[in-house]
């Protein structure tokens, strides 16, 4: 069983979304910001399974210039990315969140 500190989601609604699909045991790791998730999945989980649930942002870390691109979803409006080296994954939304309900929904029930 995942534990639920390894489920990081980066604001209020993708909380929400994550724990109304899938309810945790305690609860998920909330972070306030992309660079925030990115710090956790880095540092503080670097050798065990992370997932990351985050935002398309202005800024672009370093970091998630690690990942690849796994599947792509609903033409785009979102995709899901692995890290080249560690069990790390990443839902980033590419479009805004009323456009990316649907297949958000369809994309966390598959995981």
């Amino acid at each position: 069983m995942v534990s639920d500190k390894l489920i990081i989601p980066e604001c209020y609604l993708d909380t929400n979304l994550i724990e109304t699909l899938i309810p945790p045991v305690s609860k998920y790791n909330y972070q306030k910001s992309c660079s925030k998730v990115a710090g956790v999945m880095h540092e503080d989980y670097k050798d065990s399974f992370a997932l990351g649930i985050i935002d398309n942002d202005k800024v672009k870390l370093k970091y998630f210039n690690e990942f690849n691109p796994v599947s792509p979803i609903e033409q785009g409006s979102m995709v899901l990315l692995k890290h080249s080296n560690r069990p790390h994954y990443i839902i980033k939304y590419i479009r805004q969140w009323k456009d990316s309900f649907w297949p958000t929904l369809l994309l966390l029930m598959w995981i």
